[in-house]
Formats: structure tokens, C-alpha cells, sequence
């Protein structure tokens, strides 16, 4: 597998399980736990690392469904990061791409 080293923030989302909705002998579904952080530190929207915890709170439930438990690590990157690539958006890169 070849890559390109893009030029961004390195960013990891969070997905954790906390339990499940639903009553006995009904459909249920899991909640989860969603959170973004830096390569160090946990960020909030507060105390965000370029828009990126925004994002991921913006986006919680798609990336719990599409993702799954664990923790994601990739790479923020677009308009306003590093080089930009002339994008007029952000957008999020996974490093591990063989798992999907």
C-alpha cells in the first residue's frame, strides 16, 4: 500500500460504549460516547484544535455507526491547516484504512 503524507493536524476520535437503549425483549440500540482529541490531549469545542472537536461533536452519532468502539487516529487537514491543498473545507483522513 502507498500513501501521501498529508499536510495537517494529527486528530483521533474517541468511540466509546456506554450502554444500550430499549426495553427487555424490545429492539435495542447501543449509546455511545464520542469524543475528539489531539495526538496528546482530549479537546472540546472549547478548547478546540482547529474546528476539529466541532466537528466530531457536529457529527457524533454517523461516526459512532460508521466507525465502532476504539479510538480512530488520522489526520484534520483542508482550508486553514498547514498547506490547505486549496480546499474550501476541513475534512478528516483515518490512518488505519484497512480496517474499512
Amino acid at each position: 500500500m502507498i500513501t501521501e503524507k498529508i499536510d495537517g493536524t494529527n486528530a483521533a476520535i474517541g468511540v466509546v460504549q456506554t450502554g444500550w437503549d430499549g426495553e427487555a425483549g424490545a429492539v435495542s440500540r447501543p449509546h455511545y460516547r464520542v469524543y475528539a482529541q489531539s495526538r496528546t490531549r482530549i479537546i472540546t469545542p472549547q478548547s478546540d484544535n482547529m474546528g476539529f472537536a466541532a466537528w466530531v461533536q457536529q457529527h457524533a452519532e454517523v461516526l459512532a455507526q460508521t466507525l465502532g468502539e476504539g479510538l480512530h487516529f488520522g489526520e484534520w487537514w483542508g482550508v486553514g491547516i498547514q498547506r490547505g491543498y486549496g480546499l474550501s473545507e476541513r475534512r478528516f483522513s483515518l490512518f488505519n484504512t484497512a480496517r474499512w
